[in-house]
């Protein structure tokens, strides 16, 4: 924030608890007085103040968008109306008209709680003479309309604090605890919930200095007695302003959660970001950024104590004071808030309040109302009534309902919510507040009746693009998507027969689009190949752009037959000993993936594949990497644009935690290579965090001796495509710990605090039940985990990994390969995980030929059979008739493609779900060829998956 526009916020809040007397007309000459005293010098404290060390090396990152921060359950069974509610600080003190229209209000729009003062200046303004009148008709009115109340105890008389303001904390400690039990005894199975102060992190609301020593002792001066005189009810610390991480950690260190049940604090959008950050975006909602906040607040209370503190927001909001930072119009108030709870809703927030329910009389700027002053609504009002009314009823987040897909995914916000009745609500946004174009397709074909909802009205309307896939699924297309959230129903119910399913439609630019591969070498020992598959129905016309390391470029073209598949030497299109990159485009459904083989420079040989990414991105992650004896690590950049990219590495390493190296660049429309080994030195397990001033794309290429665990000398190679985002939770459908093989998983946690990871191990048929495992990552360090000493020798493995903070996993596999007979080919690979469980599959390589065996593994993570169709699109034949394969729950399939698909075939593959959840594949394949063995694996390609548009 800067320097006025924090004052103002400042004063916006103050009005909270600065009540020095019972009549409504006196306070506001306290306010003002306290205003003067804040625009002298005090000022909301933000992460870009004091706690800038604990927050600085992570704030403007972009975060896991993957699934929402969980503790145990991902979300409460609960409905989710029941956690957010509405701001009326001072509702006591109006008159009982006044009074009863704010509670029709709050019921109206759905609001579950009201937090209100119970300010001690306000009870007690004279020793021994309460006045209780003004909060016990709050008391009843709140339940007369069903709303919980969240009380402040706080706002201290002048005759306890020594004269003082009502900002200083008292300094009669028996007459603050007289305070606390009188009023809690009083309200007692009334009031839900009391927070203890407000904002004691800043001078505005705790004078003459913050203190978390002080706070502390007061804390446990009221703790006991509220807990004694209402055993049931919550005890809340007081907010803190914006995060207050530095004083949130010192609270706890003193002992603060042995007095509370929950912790809350306050994200203004002002109040989190990053130094320096474009004005246009300091006061959007922040989704990601919010959502890893929560899971830093978690993890900063685990690093204190083992009691489960629920996590409260007790104040967020917009003033629609336009000539006050971070004031926006009535419409931006409306979508920006309509967003927050959406976002919060999906993560495992315990409760969200909205600052305000109403436009404060006591000055010109406090506009953070729902309703105006004279109760008229803003258009936020009624998006708070739709929230209610459409995501009230939710009891989960259901993350894998169905995938996305748009032409900018990274900055696409994307959730969907489960009623008890299985109907699904899905709310969409660019957090850019930009415009798109969205499709999406619902996994579950039982799914019927689309409807969006205008969440100004609440009314409900057909939707257009709407079809049905070949299986039956709804899918939508080209629904305009921006800064307001888009909202669809969809009704769970026994779906129709019907005669013919309705046309596919158009093929959409989302579904072409492009596909980018960093790395690219045509020298001598290293033959090329790029696959392409064609998943439409008519031919698909392919370019291929070459760019190579002097900066010049070529093009060629491909035609990929209708539900076929082909292959492109390289070598040969791009010329022999070039350094190279590639973007293919076509206006078709189309995935292309590249192959290399190689003999490497040492004499390794092996072979490498990837899916090429589908966009440039300025931040790209790797969990994986080591620069220790016997092993080569590159970094391969692709700049496509038309000028320089500045670039810097953040090294996470295990033996000496975060590396930065900054001052790199790659030239435009060019491609670089870069040494790990050469950069950091020998001997670093290691995972990187990239940043580009421009899109690039990051590849890894690692080539090996391999010793492990016993002087194995297994050489060869692998690659991966980096990640966009970190994310919450990933899957790997292979794995295995037979004789012949090491498997290995690495963590990346880039963040500045410690996570901890929780991983499941799915086996094999009769191989035994899952096994849970949880490790602790510390803070801009990465973790390795030898999986055959976490579940034992023999077993065929797949995993999911979960956290309450982004992170990233990858899953390095070494081997001596004897499986059909082979002769112990050597190698290994190494994948990313899929953040998710998708209904439909692509791959593009795969070769059943002589000295190859492919594989399909697939894992079902949920609770139900799953019934896929297997369609495989080959290069002699076209496409081949589809095979179904049932996968039970919670297990893994593992499809000998030589044998599913037949011999001597080139080929491409798309898995679909025909029932029952989605799932996650992966494609290994080992090889003995042209003096080279070895092996290569990917990850499938999954719209909305593998667009890196992770679901919260």
């Amino acid at each position: 924030m800067r320097g006025t526009s924090l004052t103002l916020i400042v004063l916006v809040i103050i009005p909270m608890v600065a009540m020095a007397s019972t009549p409504a007309a006196s306070a506001e000459p306290a306010m003002r007085a306290e205003a003067g005293r804040v625009a002298a010098g005090s000022a909301r404290s933000t992460p870009r103040g004091g706690e800038a060390a604990a927050v600085s090396a992570w704030t403007g990152r972009a975060f896991g968008e993957g699934a929402a921060a969980v503790r145990g359950a991902q979300t409460p069974a609960a409905p989710l109306v029941e956690r957010f509610g509405v701001a009326s600080s001072h509702i006591k003190l109006y008159g009982g008209e006044t009074m009863e229209r704010e509670f029709d209000a709050m019921e109206d729009a759905g609001a579950a709680w009201v937090r209100c003062d119970f300010a001690w200046s306000d009870l007690e303004p004279i020793q021994g003479v309460w006045n209780f009148a003004g909060a016990d008709a709050v008391v009843e009115k709140a339940s007369q309309h069903g709303v919980k109340v969240l009380g402040i105890l706080g706002a201290c008389p002048p005759w306890a604090n020594g004269g003082n303001d009502w900002n200083y904390p008292p300094t009669d400690v028996d007459a603050w605890r007289n305070y606390v039990r009188t009023v809690v005894s009083r309200y007692r199975g009334r009031v839900s919930a009391w927070e203890i102060w407000n904002e004691e992190n800043i001078h505005a609301f705790w004078q003459p200095e913050p203190s978390a020593e002080d706070y502390v002792a007061l804390l446990a001066a009221a703790s006991p007695e509220a807990r004694a005189a209402d055993p049931e009810a919550t005890v809340v610390m007081g907010g803190v302003a914006g995060l207050g991480s530095d004083y949130l950690d010192a609270c706890l260190s003193l002992g603060a959660a042995d007095y509370i049940d929950a912790i809350a604090y306050h994200p203004y959008a002002e109040t989190i970001g990053e130094e320096g950050q474009p004005e246009e975006d300091e006061f959007r909602p922040k989704e990601r950024l919010c959502r890893d906040l929560l899971a830093f607040v978690r993890g900063l209370v685990s690093q204190h104590t083992a009691k489960d503190l629920e996590v409260w927001i007790t104040e967020v909001g917009w003033t629609t004071c336009a000539e006050v930072p971070p004031g926006v119009d009535e419409d931006t108030q409306a979508d920006y808030m309509l967003r927050t709870v959406v976002n919060y809703a999906s993560t495992d927030v315990d409760r969200v309040i909205w600052f305000n329910l109403r436009d404060t009389h006591l000055n010109d700027w406090d506009r953070y109302g729902l309703l105006a002053q004279d109760f008229s609504p803003k258009l936020s009002c009624q998006f708070f009534s739709t929230f209610s009314r459409v995501f009230g009823p939710a009891v989960g987040v259901d993350a894998a309902a169905a995938s996305f897909s748009c032409s900018r995914p990274e900055t696409l916000e994307a959730h969907c919510f489960r009623m008890a009745d299985g109907d699904l609500a899905i709310a969409a946004w660019k957090s850019d507040d930009g415009l798109d174009s969205l499709s999406f397709t619902v996994y579950d074909p039982d799914f019927e009746n689309p409807l969006r909802v205008d969440p100004s009205s609440g009314a409900s309307s057909a939707l257009g693009g709407v079809s049905r896939d070949a299986s039956g699924r709804v899918r939508v297309v080209g629904l305009p998507v921006g800064k307001r959230p888009v909202i669809v129903t969809l009704d769970k119910g026994a779906q129709e027969p019907e005669p013919e399913p309705e046309p596919e439609p158009e093929p959409e630019p989302e579904d072409g689009g492009a596909y980018y591969f960093a790395e690219g070498y045509t020298g001598e020992g290293f033959q090329e190949y790029l696959c392409v598959g064609n998943m439409d129905e008519g031919d698909a016309e392919v370019r291929v752009e070459f760019l190579y390391s002097d900066g010049t470029s070529r093009a060629e073209s491909m035609l990929v037959p209708a539900g076929g598949r082909s292959t492109l030497d390289v070598n040969a299109a791009a010329g022999a000993d070039r350094v190279l990159s590639m973007v293919v485009t076509s206006d078709e459904r189309i995935v292309a993936e590249r192959a290399m083989y190689f003999s490497y420079g040492k004499g390794w040989t092996g072979g490498h594949a990837v899916i090429g990414a589908r966009f440039p991105s300025q931040e790209w992650y790797f969990a994986e990497g080591y620069t220790g004896e016997g092993f080569e690590e590159w970094l391969c950049l692709l700049n496509p644009n038309g000028t320089a990219a500045g670039i810097s590495f953040r090294f996470q390493t295990q033996e000496k935690g975060e590396i930065v190296v900054d001052g790199l660049t790659v030239a435009p429309r060019s491609r670089a290579s870069f040494k790990v080994n050469d950069i950091l030195g020998e001997g670093y397990q290691v995972s990187c965090a990239i940043r580009a001033n421009v899109p690039v794309v990051a590849e890894r290429p690692i080539y090996f001796d391999y010793l492990g665990t016993g002087s194995r000398h297994w050489e060869g190679g692998h690659c991966v495509m980096g990640a966009t985002h970190t994310a919450r939770r990933f899957l790997f459908a292979e794995g295995t710990t037979r004789e012949g093989f090491e498997e290995w998983i690495t963590l990346q946690n880039p963040n500045a605090f410690p996570i901890d990871v929780s991983a499941t191990y799915v086996f094999g048929p009769d191989q035994g039940n899952p096994e849970n495992r949880k490790y602790r990552v510390e803070g801009g360090r990465r973790l390795t985990v030898f999986v055959p000493a976490e579940v034992g020798a023999g077993k065929d493995v797949s995993v999911e990994l979960t956290s309450d903070a982004g992170f990233l996993a990858e899953r390095p596999l070494y081997f001596a390969y004897t499986g059909l007979g082979a002769g112990g080919w050597e190698g290994g690979h190494c994948v990313i995980g899929a953040t998710g469980a998708a209904g439909e599959w692509y791959f593009a390589e795969g070769y059943t030929g002589e000295g190859y065996h492919e594989w399909l593994c697939v894992q079902n993570p949920g609770e139900a059979e799953a019934r896929l169709e297997v369609a495989y699109l080959t290069q002699e034949s076209g496409a081949l008739e589809p095979r179904e394969v049932g996968v039970p729950p919670r297990s893994r399939v593992t499809l000998l493609v030589n044998q599913h698909a037949g011999a001597g075939y080139q080929l491409s593959c798309r898995l679909r779900v025909l029932s029952g959840p989605g799932v996650v594949t992966e494609r290994p394949m080992y090889f003995s060829q042209g003096g080279r063995d070895g092996g290569h694996d990917v990850v499938g390609y999954a719209a909305g998956i593998g667009d890196a548009v992770f679901l919260p």
